[in-house]
């Protein structure tokens, strides 16, 4: 399932187009198991940035969650597909552990606040993959936990070296 979720980032991203709102929801599974992106209503294109900001919380990047909540009368945000792919490492991280990488997000708080507190909880690393689920080995561990940097130069470049970090990591892991 990861391969094929950074396969069709890498698609996306190819054609100059940022998903920005990359959930499990926006995710279909066909009956044969393949996944599927959907909902690009908040995409943008890589080159001119943003045209409507948002997101969910659980799943935003800090640069997006900035961009977002805490200046949300920019309406023109620059794109990274980066910011993508920290979705995706969210997104993986909670496959295969069960939890949310930086716990759920505040709730009855003004979406200012929300964000603000929930770019405090992304500045402490979630706890290893391989420490939660001891099936996953520590380099497929490694690449979500790359995935999942708080600066987007410390993330994968493209979805696509992720396909072949998380190939090479997954094949690690069978046994």
């Amino acid at each position: 399932l990861g391969i094929q979720m950074a396969e069709a980032l890498a698609y996306t991203h190819e054609r100059g187009i940022l998903h920005r709102d990359l959930k499990p929801s926006n995710v279909l599974l066909t009956p044969t198991g393949v996944p599927m992106l959907l909902d690009f209503n908040l995409a943008s294109d890589i080159e001119t940035g943003a045209v409507r900001l948002g997101g969910t919380l659980p799943y935003m990047p800090p640069e997006q969650i900035r961009d977002a909540h805490l200046k949300p009368l920019q309406s023109d945000a620059p794109g990274d597909p980066r910011s993508d792919i920290f979705s995706l490492g969210v997104i993986l991280y909670e496959l295969l552990t069960g939890k949310l990488p930086f716990g759920d997000p505040p709730a009855k708080i003004s979406p200012r606040e929300a964000g603000e507190e929930y770019l405090k909880a992304q500045v402490i690393a979630p706890q290893p993959v391989h420490k939660l689920n001891p099936q996953i080995s520590q380099e497929f561990a490694k690449l979500v936990h790359q995935c999942l940097a708080i600066d987007p130069d410390q993330r994968p470049d493209s979805a696509k070296w992720a396909v072949i970090g998380t190939w090479r990591a997954s094949w690690c892991c069978r046994r």
